[in-house]
C-alpha cells in the first residue's frame, strides 16, 4: 500500500494522509476477499446518516450515467408504474439490476416526502394487476372498474412506493 502526505493541507482536523489508488484497491480488494462489502458499509452510512421521519434514502442502478436531469414524465415499455424514475429501498437489489453491465453506476437518493402524496403497493392483486397492465399484458381489460381505481391511484399522487 502507498502512503502520500498531502503537504497543502493544515486543518488539524482533518486527515493528513490520503490513499493512493493502489492503497485503495488493496483495501478493496482485502476487504471483498474477507466477505465485507464495502457498498453495503456506505450503504449504511447514508442511511444513518440522511434518514429522518420525512426524508427517505433509495437507490438506482444505471446501466449508463445518469446525465442531465432526472426526468419522470418517460415511460418505458418495461415500467411497472407507468412513468417515472425507478428508485428503490434496497442498495443490494439495485446493484443486482446492473451488475453485469460494465458502464454501470449505483446511485444514492434522499428525498424529502413532506408535502408529497404517496400511493403504496404491498405485494397483492392490485400491486400485480397495476404490473401487467404497465406492461401491456392485460390491454383489454383496460377499462375495468379495478384497473380503472388502480390508475386514479397512480396518476394522482407524486410518488409510489411498492415492491420492485
Amino acid at each position: 500500500m502507498t502512503l502520500t502526505k498531502d503537504t497543502n493541507t493544515s486543518n488539524e482536523n482533518q486527515f493528513e494522509h490520503y490513499l493512493s489508488y493502489e492503497g485503495n484497491e488493496n483495501i478493496y480488494n482485502f476487504a471483498y476477499n474477507h466477505g465485507l462489502y464495502l457498498n453495503e458499509i456506505l450503504w449504511q452510512y447514508r442511511l444513518d446518516e440522511f434518514r429522518s421521519e420525512s426524508v427517505n434514502i433509495c437507490s438506482h442502478g444505471s446501466r449508463k450515467n445518469i446525465v442531465g436531469d432526472i426526468r419522470v414524465d418517460i415511460e418505458s415499455e418495461s415500467s411497472d408504474f407507468g412513468a417515472g424514475f425507478y428508485i428503490g429501498q434496497d442498495i443490494a437489489q439495485a446493484g443486482m439490476w446492473v451488475a453485469d453491465e460494465p458502464d454501470s453506476s449505483l446511485y444514492i437518493f434522499s428525498f424529502d416526502e413532506s408535502g408529497l402524496t404517496k400511493a403504496q403497493f404491498n405485494v397483492s392483486i392490485d400491486w400485480m394487476l397495476a404490473i401487467c397492465y404497465f406492461r401491456n399484458m392485460i390491454p383489454q381489460y383496460a377499462n375495468h372498474p379495478k384497473i380503472q381505481e388502480i390508475l386514479n391511484k397512480i396518476n394522482n399522487c407524486d410518488y409510489v412506493l411498492a415492491p420492485i
